[in-house]
């Protein structure tokens, strides 16, 4: 497996519908305030708007979650950072599936620690497995303390 994309499907429609709200929000603030002649109500109006289309876009797909593995890296890009981290596997000590995380120990370098909070059960088994197909292949401790 070289390359995994997580997507929270609960987390996707919260998104949308706080995108559709904020969009209609919008429109009302825009209809509510069109008479007035402050720029700071259509301005807001306007900022609604762009709030709704981000929301509704996820991000613009900066809040996207996958993992890419290549000959010698792995390079994982969480829903919780904005740059993807990339980490040469000669670094890696140990990975740590957790039931609510996966832990990568590196060698002098603080150990990163991915939430699993919001996936759900099939997209966590994919990502354990994705983890202990990559650790089989460079010669990694696994440490599994995961309970069904």
């Amino acid at each position: 497996m070289e390359y995994i994309q997580v997507k929270s499907r609960s987390y996707l429609l919260i998104r949308k519908g706080l995108g559709i709200l904020m969009a209609i929000t919008a429109v009302a603030w825009f209809l509510n305030y069109s008479t007035s002649h402050k720029i700071v109500y259509l301005a807001g109006s306007f900022f609604f708007l762009l709030y709704g289309i981000y929301q509704f876009a996820n991000g613009f797909g900066l809040e996207k979650t996958w993992i890419r593995s290549d000959s010698n890296s792995l390079i994982i890009k969480w829903n919780d950072r904005i740059m993807p981290v990339q980490i040469h596997s000669t670094r890696v000590v140990k990975i740590s599936l957790e039931r609510t995380c996966i832990i990568i120990f590196q060698r002098s370098v603080k150990p990163m620690k991915l939430n699993l909070g919001f996936l759900e059960r099939t997209e966590k088994k994919d990502l354990y497995n994705f983890f202990i197909e990559f650790a089989r292949g460079k010669d990694i401790a696994v440490e599994r303390h995961t309970s069904n």
